[in-house]
């Protein structure tokens, strides 16, 4: 029998570690230069990935093809690459797990990236229509650019808490489980919908139509909670704060089903049509407790400024009778 000589092994064993396709899948190295998926001489290897292969771009891409396979196992963008998709079909496109240290911007129809994993500051950016996830993770900031379709993630966003965590969406926006990261900033055109708690220390912003919650918190840091939408706001969690104020804003019916309470922060209520109050209101230091519009209690409540500021309803007060202390 024939044995390798030791250049031979030392020689394959090099080829193994510096090859991107044994490490991280079939690797883009867009050779060709005609930024199309379909030319295999594109990849390491001059083949076209499959359908459920593995992919990576270690460097910037901007692909122009109508043959994007439907499906990708996992797709890594490392190193700070950009990759932009510019498909001239509206195809969807799905992976399992999207690796992320970089942008991804994309046109496709509806985007599942699966599970998101940050491996670094990173941007998902698609002008198609609906984008789902599985679950996001990772300890840097992200921001997700959606166009008019349902952002919608249905795990866990941030087992490690994430940094920054931004969504910009013509759309509407749910979310099925918890919200754990440094601060939280929805701008959207639809309906948002938080299906788990939302811890946020460095504070919780959100705009659009509707706005349902299971708990807002930011306590444990400086940031307020800001709601401002068009439509009804229900708030079927806790929302807690330590100094930072809380701000809800509703131009439909604001209902505040548990208790809205914050260490010294300013608590600021505004609807134009009702705030139907069931759960206690309370805040202290320098802190103020303020019902803009009319009220009505949906149950014995008390509406508590345990330091220097002030407690006012300026509307109409209807239903049980308040406990007021300030």
């Amino acid at each position: 029998m024939k044995r390798c000589s030791k250049p031979m092994k030392y020689l394959l064993l090099i080829v193994f570690l510096i090859s991107p396709v044994w490490v991280f899948g079939i690797a883009w190295d867009g050779s060709v230069g005609d930024n199309r998926w379909d030319s295999g001489l594109n990849w390491v290897g001059d083949a076209v990935p499959p359908a459920g292969a593995d992919v990576e771009f270690p460097i910037d891409a901007n692909i122009i093809s109508s043959n994007v396979v439907p499906t990708i196992g996992i797709l890594t963008i490392s190193a700070g690459a950009n990759v932009s998709l510019v498909l001239s079909n509206p195809l969807g496109l799905t992976m399992t797990t999207t690796s992320i240290d970089g942008s991804l911007t994309t046109s496709v129809q509806d985007l599942d990236a699966g599970d998101v994993i940050l491996a670094g500051i990173s941007s998902i950016n698609t002008t198609g229509q609906n984008f789902d996830a599985t679950s996001i993770s990772g300890g840097s900031d992200f921001t997700l650019t959606s166009g008019a379709g349902i952002v919608n993630i249905t795990g866990a966003i941030g087992t490690v808490p994430l940094g920054d965590f931004t969504i910009v969406t013509s759309g509407g926006i749910t979310t099925n489980s918890t919200i754990n990261a440094t601060s939280v900033d929805l701008t959207s055109a639809g309906n948002v919908s938080l299906g788990g708690a939302v811890t946020v220390p460095g504070g919780f912003t959100s705009a659009g139509v509707t706005f349902t919650s299971l708990g807002l918190d930011s306590s444990g840091g400086l940031g307020g909670i800001s709601i401002n939408h068009t439509g009804n706001v229900t708030l079927n969690g806790p929302v807690v704060s330590d100094s930072g104020d809380v701000t809800l804003n509703s131009d439909g019916i604001l209902t505040l089903n548990q208790s809205v309470s914050s260490t010294s922060g300013a608590l600021d209520f505004t609807s134009v049509g009702i705030t139907n109050v069931g759960a206690d209101t309370t805040t202290g230091g320098t802190g103020s407790v303020t019902y803009n519009d009319n009220v009505t209690l949906t149950a014995s409540v008390n509406v508590n400024s345990t330091g220097t500021g002030d407690v006012d309803f300026l509307g109409t007060l209807n239903g049980t009778t308040a406990s007021v202390e300030d």
